[in-house]
């Protein structure tokens, strides 16, 4: 295909390509589209699950705001949810749509965001590589010091990480969700343990 979706002829096999059907009640929606329009009346009461749910825009969507909030909600802190998709699926949009179910919850007193990319590094060394083409001469001299400038600026950054992953239980947002992890595991531990003594009832 091009860039504007076309199919290119590069196969006699293209002409016996037919579009996929779809089947389509009398509104006009397909199968995922009514399962999502269910879900959505389904969850319009539940609060803070029907506002966010409405905001989906595919079933799969939906069904991923859902997971995360049911495990937010559940606030036992037991729980790991992944969320795995290709590109340009909603991956980022239903993670926001989460946390603002759980901001609205009152789960997260404080919140904390962070999003990284595998395209990152990419980036950067383009922008050092463009940097050092500019500065050192492209002779062996400079190709010796454009490694020693690649070379300290991974250093750097990997000493940079060492720093911050010392220090990162100090932050008064990980020592929050220390406590609360430590609360959990403590009631847990509570209701596992069976009762012993008597049990004394008091009446006021």
């Amino acid at each position: 295909m091009d860039d504007e979706l076309n199919i290119l002829p590069i196969s006699s096999h293209i002409k016996s390509i037919t579009p996929v059907p779809v089947n389509e009640d009398p509104e006009g929606l397909s199968e995922s589209e009514r399962d999502l329009k269910n879900l959505k009346q389904e969850l319009s009461e539940d609060f803070p699950v029907g506002p966010l749910i409405k905001k989906c825009c595919t079933l799969d969507q939906g069904k991923a705001v859902v997971t995360f909030l049911d495990a937010i909600l559940d606030k036992s802190l037991r729980s790991t949810v992944a969320l795995l998709a290709a590109r340009g699926r909603g991956k980022s949009a239903a993670l926001g749509l989460a946390v603002a179910g759980a901001i609205a919850a009152g789960y997260l007193k404080e919140s904390l965001v962070l999003e990284s990319c595998i395209d990152s590094p990419g980036v950067l060394v383009s922008m050092l590589r463009i940097l050092t083409k500019a500065v050192f001469p492209q002779c062996a001299d400079g190709l010796r010091k454009s490694a020693y400038l690649y070379f300290f600026t991974s250093i750097v950054f990997m000493v940079i990480c060492i720093v911050l992953y010392n220090v990162a239980h100090k932050l008064p947002i990980m020592q929050y969700y220390e406590e609360l992890k430590a609360e959990a595991v403590k009631e847990e531990k509570a209701e596992k343990s069976p009762m012993t003594g008597p049990v004394w009832r008091a009446t006021l």
